[in-house]
C-alpha cells in the first residue's frame, strides 16, 4: 500500500479541539434551563383535559379527606392564559344539607397586571349558585367545619407581613344569574332569602387597601330579597356625635338600572311588615362621595314604584306629659337631626305607575280618601327638578304630582316650588286640585331658627294666599272624604271665585281678607285684623265688611241650615264693621232686602261668660215685610 504524500496530508483540515470549559458552560446553562422548562411542560400539559381531569380529582380527594363531608367537581378547565372555568361544584354541611353549588364560575387573570403587581380578575362570572348560612343556638356557623379542619389550634401565632411592598388586588366586571342565597341565624333570629336573577358591574377602580369601589354601570334584574328579623329595642341617637358608616368606604357609582326588584321585611312577634318593589329603575350619578356623604344625580326614574307598611297596636298609651324636650333643641344645626349630616342633589326625578299604602292592624280597603286606618294610593306620578337635602337647606320644585286614593279611586294632583332653610319657609306657585276642586296658594314663614319656632310656634311670622273656584256641588263629596258631611240642599251649583290671605301669624292676623264672587249674584268682601282669636271674646279684633251680597248660590246654602219655616229674602245685601277688646265688641251695620231694611249699631260690655253684662243696641228698621217674617 503506498503512503499518502506529505502535501496530501497538508491540504486536509484538521478537527478543533473541544474546550472542557465551554462544555461545562453547556451543561450549567441547560441544569438552569431544566427547572424552567420542566415548569412550562407542567403548565402546558395542565391545559390538557385528561391532566385537568386528573387534578380535578385529586382536589375532591383532598377536600373530601380534609373536611370530611361531600365535594364534588363535574369539571375543571384551564383557559390560555390564565382562565379558570369550574362546573357544577358542590359542598355539604355536616348535617347533609348543600352549603353550595355552583353550577358555572369563570374568571380569567390578568397577565399584563401580574407584570405591574397586580392580580386583576376580569371578567368574574357565576350562575346557578346556591349558598347556604345557618347559625344554631350556640353560635355555631354550618361553614365552621371548613375552617377548623385548615387551622391548627396549637401552631404558633404568624406575625401579619407587612404586605405594602405585595400584589394589589382589582377586579374588572362581575356577572352573576340565578344566585340563590339563604341565611338563618338563630341567636339573632334573623333570616334572609335572597333570589338574584342578574347583576351586571363594571369596575373603574377596585382596591382593598384602601377599600374604594368604582363602579361605572351596576345592573340588577329580577331580584328578590326576603327578611325575617326579631323587634328590638329602639337604639338611641347617637346626635348630635353622628358618623358616617361609610367614612371609610369609598364607593362611587355613574349609573345604576334596576328591573325587577323587590324587598320585604317581616316582624314574626309584632306582626309588623313593611315592602317595598320596583318595576324598572334607573339613576345617573353627577358627582358622589359618599365617604362625605354627598351624592349629586343627574336623574332618577322609577316605574313602578311599590311602597307599603303594616303597623299592629301595641295597646299601650304613651304619655305625652313627660316627653322630654327634642334632642335638636338649642344646637342650632338647622335640619341636621334629620338629614344625618347627608347632602343630597337631584337634577330630574321622575316616578310613574306607583303606589304607596299604609295599613294599621289589618290591609284593607280605604273607607275614605284620608282614611288614618288605611291610606292607600295608587297610580302616583311625580315629576320634580332641582331637589336639594342638606342640613341647612330643603329645595323642590314639585312640577306635578298625581295620585289616586279612597273608596271612589279619587283623582289628586298638585304642584309647588319648596325653598327652606332653618330661618324661613317659601312654599310658592302652589296648585291642589281634587275631585274638580282646584285652589292656588303661596306660604311664607319666617321662624327665625327651628328651637325659635318649637318654643314660640304661634309667634312664627307667615304670609299666606289662596285663591280658588268653589261649587259647593263639588266640594261636599271632597268635605265627605274627611268626614265632614253638610246639608244636602247646600249642594249648590253656584261656582264661587274666592281670594283668602293672611299676614300675621297662626295667634295674631295684622292684615288678613276674604272676597268672594260667584257667577249667580253672591258677593263678600271682607277685610280686618285680630289678635289671640282663641280668646274670643277677649281678644282685639278689627273687622270691615264692605259688602255681602246674597245670591242665588248663596242663599241656597243658608237656606239649607235654616228652618223650613222661617222665610229669607230673596235679595239681600249688608255692610258694617265690628271691633272688639277685652270683653268690649262693637258692631254697625246697614242691611238692605226685599223683607226691609235695617241700619244701626250695637255694644256689649264685659262678655265674660257665655251672656255679656252689658248691651247697648240702636236699629233703625224701615219697609219691613211683616207678614213674609211671620209667615
Amino acid at each position: 500500500m503506498s503512503q499518502p504524500s506529505s502535501d496530501t496530508e497538508a491540504a486536509q483540515p484538521k478537527k478543533p479541539k473541544r474546550s472542557k470549559r465551554g462544555l461545562l458552560l453547556r451543561v450549567l446553562f441547560g441544569l438552569v434551563l431544566l427547572p424552567f422548562l420542566l415548569v412550562a411542560i407542567v403548565v402546558i400539559l395542565l391545559y390538557l383535559p385528561p391532566i385537568q381531569n386528573v387534578v380535578r380529582g385529586k382536589a375532591v380527594d383532598f377536600l373530601t379527606e380534609k373536611t370530611g363531608t361531600v365535594v364534588t367537581l363535574e369539571s375543571l378547565h384551564l383557559r390560555f392564559p390564565l382562565g379558570l372555568k369550574l362546573e357544577g361544584l358542590y359542598v355539604e354541611d355536616q348535617r347533609g344539607d348543600t352549603l353550595l353549588y355552583a353550577g358555572d364560575v369563570r374568571t380569567r387573570l390578568g397577565l399584563r397586571a401580574l407584570f405591574s403587581k397586580r392580580i386583576l380578575l376580569d371578567p368574574v362570572e357565576l350562575s346557578d349558585v346556591r349558598a347556604a348560612l345557618y347559625q344554631d343556638r350556640d353560635s355555631v356557623f354550618n361553614f365552621d367545619f371548613i375552617i377548623d379542619a385548615f387551622v391548627d389550634p396549637d401552631a404558633p401565632a404568624v406575625e401579619e407581613a407587612d404586605s405594602t411592598s405585595g400584589f394589589d388586588f382589582a377586579i374588572g366586571t362581575v356577572h352573576l344569574q340565578r344566585i340563590h342565597y339563604d341565611m338563618l341565624m338563630e341567636p339573632s333570629e334573623l333570616a334572609l332569602e335572597l333570589h338574584l336573577g342578574e347583576l351586571e358591574l363594571d369596575f373603574d377602580r377596585f382596591t382593598l387597601d384602601p377599600m374604594a369601589f368604582h363602579v361605572d354601570e351596576l345592573l340588577l334584574k329580577d331580584t328578590q330579597i326576603a327578611m325575617r328579623s326579631a323587634s328590638a329595642e329602639p337604639t338611641p341617637p347617637s346626635y348630635p356625635a353622628l358618623e358616617n358608616p361609610l367614612a371609610d368606604i369609598d364607593v362611587r357609582f355613574n349609573g345604576i338600572g334596576l328591573e325587577s326588584v323587590s324587598f320585604s321585611m317581616f316582624t314574626p312577634d309584632t306582626g309588623d311588615s313593611l315592602w317595598l318593589s320596583i318595576n324598572e329603575g334607573e339613576l345617573e350619578t353627577r358627582s358622589i362621595d359618599l365617604t362625605q356623604q354627598q351624592l349629586a344625580l343627574d336623574e332618577l326614574s322609577l316605574d313602578g314604584l311599590r311602597f307599603g307598611m303594616l303597623t299592629m297596636a301595641r295597646g299601650t298609651v304613651v304619655d305625652s306629659s313627660a316627653t322630654p324636650p327634642p334632642l335638636w333643641l338649642d344646637q342650632d344645626d338647622g335640619f341636621r337631626f334629620w338629614i344625618q349630616d347627608w347632602d343630597l342633589a337631584i337634577d330630574e326625578l321622575a316616578l310613574k305607575n306607583s303606589s304607596i299604602a299604609m295599613h294599621s292592624d289589618s290591609i284593607a280597603a280605604p273607607a275614605l280618601l284620608f282614611d288614618p286606618e288605611h291610606m292607600v294610593f295608587n297610580g302616583i306620578e311625580i315629576d320634580a327638578k332641582d331637589v336639594a337635602v342638606n342640613n341647612t337647606h330643603i329645595a323642590l320644585a314639585l312640577e306635578k304630582l298625581m295620585a289616586y286614593g279612597g273608596p271612589d279611586t279619587t283623582a289628586l294632583a298638585m304642584a309647588f316650588h319648596l325653598d327652606a332653610t332653618p330661618a324661613s319657609i317659601a312654599l310658592k306657585d302652589g296648585a291642589l286640585n281634587a275631585m274638580g276642586n282646584a285652589i292656588t296658594f303661596r306660604l311664607e314663614a319666617q321662624p327665625g331658627d327651628l328651637s325659635s319656632a318649637y318654643r314660640a310656634p304661634r309667634e312664627i311670622p307667615i304670609d299666606v294666599e289662596a285663591r280658588t273656584d268653589l261649587q259647593m256641588a263639588e266640594l261636599m263629596p271632597l268635605l265627605r272624604e274627611f268626614g265632614v258631611e253638610l246639608p244636602r240642599g247646600a249642594a249648590t251649583d253656584e261656582r264661587w271665585n274666592t281670594h283668602l290671605w293672611l299676614n300675621g301669624t297662626p295667634s295674631r292676623a295684622d292684615r288678613m281678607g276674604l272676597t268672594i264672587t260667584g257667577d249667580q249674584g253672591s258677593r263678600l268682601q271682607l277685610e280686618g285684623s285680630t289678635r289671640q282669636a282663641d280668646r274670643w271674646p277677649h281678644n282685639a279684633f278689627d273687622l270691615q265688611l264692605d259688602q255681602l251680597v246674597m245670591g242665588r248660590g248663596m242663599r241656597q246654602v243658608i237656606r239649607a241650615y235654616t228652618p223650613p219655616d222661617i222665610a229669607l229674602p230673596q235679595r239681600l245685601a249688608l255692610r258694617g264693621n265690628a271691633s272688639g277688646q277685652s270683653g268690649t265688641v262693637r258692631t254697625v251695620l246697614a242691611l238692605d232686602s226685599d223683607m226691609g231694611r235695617m241700619t244701626g249699631f250695637a255694644v256689649v260690655d264685659n262678655w265674660a261668660g257665655n251672656i255679656p253684662d252689658g248691651l247697648d243696641l240702636a236699629i233703625t228698621v224701615a219697609e219691613l215685610d211683616a207678614g213674609r217674617i211671620m209667615g
